[in-house]
């Protein structure tokens, strides 16, 4: 292990939203900069939910950061109702 972001070593990251376009990039670069670190996705896609409290302390045990990324979306939505 080494120094991975601010001078601060760490063997576990959880990514909230790793599926997204940020969260996707966000563990490519980790894993490319220090791949000792065990990256850990968390996403409705793989069955969890931010929304739910249980889940969410159960995952973060033995964290030490977390980069919440996730976010409620509807990027083709946001095209329909462009005000420019």
């Amino acid at each position: 292990m080494r120094e991975l972001l601010c001078g601060v070593v760490v063997t576990r990251i959880l990514i909230t939203g790793h599926t997204g376009f940020i969260g996707h990039n966000l563990v490519r670069y980790l894993s490319d900069r220090d791949g000792s670190a065990e990256i850990i996705g968390f996403s409705r896609s793989h069955g969890l939910d931010v929304l739910n409290y249980e889940q969410v302390l159960k995952e973060t045990r033995g964290v030490d950061i977390v980069f919440h990324l996730a976010a409620y979306a509807k990027p083709a939505e946001s095209e329909d109702r462009r005000i420019l």
